[in-house]
């Protein structure tokens, strides 16, 4: 990392606090991201953190876990 984060990351980070919420969802998907990585050791104390748990109810959504990740895959 570095002391500069590019606005369109920092876009993107601000659209999937709420992942998988369909609006972040969507927004994801226009933007032609087909998979978001969750690691649980990474998002403690994050806006993320509830995110490895949150429920999917988008039935175009497949989630699997790997050991600390889960794997959501945007179909």
């Amino acid at each position: 990392g570095s002391g500069f984060t590019p606005r369109k990351q920092d876009e993107i980070r601000e659209h999937a606090k709420s992942f998988p919420a369909p609006e972040s969802v969507d927004y994801l998907r226009e933007l032609g991201i087909k998979t978001v990585i969750v690691r649980r050791d990474a998002v403690a104390g994050t806006p993320w953190e509830a995110t490895a748990d949150a429920p999917v109810t988008d039935a175009s959504i497949t989630r699997r876990e790997a050991g600390n990740t889960v794997m959501y895959t945007l179909n």
